[in-house]
């Protein structure tokens, strides 16, 4: 019974026929537990308002957030999840990046973030995140401004953007405490954001993506 629940449902044969119960009590109660994977997931599409690379990200809220006495998620959260998702977003190159904080002196800085509240959202909420990346800035293409839409997913399955938020960041050189100069971005990283660029100057609107 176990394996023919498995076959008869591809989508699942792939996703666990490495992991197959070895009876059929421990596969009811895997299914009691009723764990969505899909709640963690990201990926990428050229889905963009300018068909630019989106990267897209779910996560489920938990209580650590809920912070107001409203028993809703404080806007605060909003800004550590930003920069959770970005560099979720930057995991591919993250080995090179790895290098030069090693080796010091060079880092980004944050220059604005705008945040604008739609809606609410509170513990039981799915946040999905979808980020993408305007055309590169500066005199050495060296600023960068990425966008954030976010939309919550509710128990049962409906979407809400609950706030939009943007963040403008800039490769620096790090000459001593407190100082620092912007320059222009390494091979490996002007090559990353140069493919997350728009493709079209043709903008479609939010509300259609």
């Amino acid at each position: 019974k176990c394996l023919a629940i498995f076959i008869a449902n591809e989508k699942s044969l792939g996703k666990y026929l490495c992991n197959i119960p070895k009876n059929l009590e421990e596969y009811e109660q895997l299914e009691k537990l009723n764990f969505d994977e899909e709640l963690f997931g990201f990926k990428w599409e050229y889905s963009g308002p300018q068909r630019q690379i989106v990267f897209t990200k779910k996560f489920p809220v938990t209580f650590r957030a809920n912070q107001h006495l409203s028993r809703k998620v404080y806007f605060t959260n909003y800004f550590s999840w930003m920069g959770e998702v970005r560099e979720y977003a930057a995991y591919t190159i993250f080995g090179e990046l790895a290098k030069l904080a090693e080796e010091g002196g060079w880092g980004m800085a944050t220059n604005y973030v705008k945040l604008n509240i739609l809606g609410e959202v509170k513990p039981s909420d799915t946040i999905e995140v979808r980020l993408w990346q305007e055309e590169m800035t500066g005199k050495e293409k060296q600023i960068i401004d990425l966008n954030f839409d976010w939309r919550k997913i509710s128990q049962h399955g409906e979407y809400e953007r609950v706030a939009m938020s943007r963040l403008r960041f800039s490769w620096l050189k790090i000459i001593g405490h407190g100082v620092a100069k912007v320059e222009p971005l390494p091979d490996f990283l002007f090559d990353y954001f140069y493919a997350m660029r728009p493709r079209s100057d043709i903008v479609t609107p939010i509300e259609k993506m």
